[in-house]
């Protein structure tokens, strides 16, 4: 039976965590399927018996504002991580590794024993970081394959890098389904940091919230902006209309009942939890974030807004609020383009690549 090392950053949190984790419950009734993540966290995504976590972890190491004093420790710890994982290489001969996000795909790279290594990145590195994005250049050059999420984001690297990608949506699959009778609740779900721009969705609904008071926006998600975004919802004596709301396993059912979703990303890889929500049945706004017209189309699968535009953004919420029929079209035509991204549609191709089952890279 062939074997397969998944190396991830931690078990929890994360989109990138999520993929990883359902393809290693669907590989693993297959396959003998390893996971490694790097980073030691709580794991909230339930992992299938036949998958075998690699616990080498003794600390969270993605913390991004570490005490001078953790920083020894922390370099310690990943290197302690990298010698585990070139000692299990060598010793137990995976038949491919696959690494997810950045500081997985380099320890992919770089660690000794013979293995398939398949890389993958889940976001824009090109937007979120120009130093990660030129290590990213460097780094990729060294993959047998690479998997992006859409072509936007493989057009920003080399010729030679392009040349061994293949682009894979993320699987999508929801718990529920939008109700037929939703209330007057606006929602979004995304990590509190700046790529995710909660800021303009809060001083975007204050607008919008002056000419339609019975509305209520529920924000879920955690992270290190969660203080300052609370903040300027108290400054504007918006507490009761805005919440921002930790993370839940049940988000499907928590939103269930909105009548619409928006997504304010400066950019993306894939929105997972936008798609979620359209498969749900959703009407969704989003912004006009590069690469974003691959899957949606204006007043069509989504109204979409330019990034960054306060008042673009209140006005879309503003029409979608007063115009049911609008709702009801972008909910069906959004629900039919989501379903291209059913686990039985994409998991199937992740295997393949995963077997050496491509032959080109278009």
């Amino acid at each position: 039976m062939k074997s397969i090392l998944i190396m991830i950053s931690a078990l929890g949190g994360g989109g990138a965590e999520r993929i990883a984790v359902r393809l290693a419950n669907y590989l693993s009734e297959k396959y003998t399927v390893y996971i490694l993540p790097y980073s030691k966290c709580d794991n909230p995504y339930p992992v299938s018996k036949n998958v075998r976590i690699l616990d080498y972890a003794r600390y969270d190491l993605r913390n991004k504002k570490k005490p001078p004093q953790q920083f020894l420790r922390d370099s310690i710890s990943a290197i302690y991580i990298f010698f585990r994982l070139s000692w299990f290489r060598i010793k137990n001969k995976p038949d491919v590794t696959l690494s997810l996000l950045l500081v997985p795909n380099s320890f992919n790279i770089f660690a000794p024993g013979k293995t398939r290594k398949i890389l993958s990145e889940r976001n824009n590195p090109k937007l979120k970081n120009k130093l990660k994005y030129q290590i990213s250049k460097l780094v990729y050059r060294f993959g047998d394959t690479i998997v992006f999420q859409s072509q936007e984001v493989r057009s920003q690297f080399p010729e030679s890098v392009q040349k061994k990608g293949v682009i894979i949506p993320n699987p999508v699959e929801v718990d529920e389904q939008a109700c037929d009778t939703p209330r007057h609740k606006i929602v979004t779900a995304g990590r509190l940091e700046k790529q995710k721009n909660h800021e303009l969705l809060i001083r975007a609904f204050i607008r919008f919230y002056q000419t339609h008071p019975e509305y209520e926006l529920d924000i879920y998600g955690d992270g290190k902006l969660r203080d300052d975004l609370q903040k300027i919802i108290d400054e504007h004596g918006m507490f009761s209309q805005i919440h921002l709301i930790p993370n839940t396993q049940n988000i499907h059912k928590e939103i269930q009942d909105a009548e619409f979703y928006i997504l304010c990303s400066n950019y993306e890889g894939l929105p997972n939890s936008l798609l979620e929500a359209m498969m749900m049945g959703i009407p969704c706004i989003s912004t006009l974030y590069p690469g974003v017209q691959e899957i949606l189309e204006h007043k069509k699968s989504a109204y979409l807004v330019p990034v960054c535009d306060i008042q673009a953004l209140s006005e879309a919420m503003a029409e979608m609020a007063d115009q049911e029929d609008l709702r009801r079209k972008i909910a069906e035509n959004s629900r039919q383009t989501a379903m291209n991204y059913l686990p039985e549609i994409v998991m199937p191709l992740w295997e393949k690549v995963l077997m050496g089952g491509v032959d080109d890279h278009a």
